[in-house]
């Protein structure tokens, strides 16, 4: 048996060398504001699951688990979720900051709702010279909250202004479906008007046919 194991750990050496690694992709944190009807850590966009850890990870942490000679060789440090958003975290945008300290060259991206943190955090955020993808799905209110439950279009559309005009690539994401399609030339225009540089239209294939249940927050 000890044989075995140390010809597996040999083989998992090989596969995953520590120096080799180039890009990092990182879930800060299980905390989300947001209650999307297909998203895992919730009922059908209603109560979170009872189930889920809503822990995160702090700059302490952070710093410990990645020295800087780890962080000087990556190429790409992306903070995004199964569970939760990034921008959740409390020390998201130090966690941030102090990447790029270790590694001027660093791209550093992340892939939120955007829907939280005051215009100071979307100023830092930008003048590190990062790239986020905001999720808005639609060109109206309306139709972005119908799935994008418990987030605000304006203050997502605000937050995208400030951290654009810091100096942030911004990315407009946009899931599509039968109730917003009819706006999706609408927001492309509205992303070029504001300075996003790239609008991108996603599709699902987690809902099982035509129709899908959803929640409310005491379940019903």
């Amino acid at each position: 048996c000890a044989g075995i194991g140390l010809r597996r750990q040999r083989m998992f050496q090989r596969l995953y060398s520590y120096a080799e690694v180039r890009n990092l992709h990182l879930e800060p944190s299980a905390k989300c504001q947001a209650a999307c009807p297909m998203c895992g850590r919730n009922i059908a966009g209603g109560r979170t699951r009872a189930n889920l850890p809503l822990d995160e990870i702090t700059l302490a942490d952070f710093v410990d688990w990645f020295s800087p000679a780890f962080l000087a060789q990556l190429s790409t440090l992306t903070f995004c979720g199964n569970f939760g958003d990034p921008i959740i975290a409390q020390d998201c945008l130090p966690m941030l900051e102090h990447a790029r300290r270790m590694n001027r060259r660093l791209h550093l991206n992340l892939i939120t709702n955007g829907s939280a943190r005051p215009a100071s955090f979307w100023s830092d955020l930008g003048s590190l010279g990062a790239s986020a993808h905001f999720a808005l799905d639609g060109a109206t209110a309306d139709s972005h909250q119908r799935y994008r439950r418990h987030t605000r279009f304006d203050t997502i559309l605000g937050n995208a202004r400030t951290f654009i005009a810091a100096g942030g690539q911004a990315t407009w994401d946009m899931l599509v479906f039968a109730h917003n399609q009819h706006e999706v030339e609408a927001a492309r225009a509205v992303a070029r008007a504001m300075g996003f540089d790239r609008f991108v239209l996603k599709s699902t294939t987690r809902f099982n046919g035509p129709d899908h249940r959803v929640l409310d927050d005491a379940g019903q």
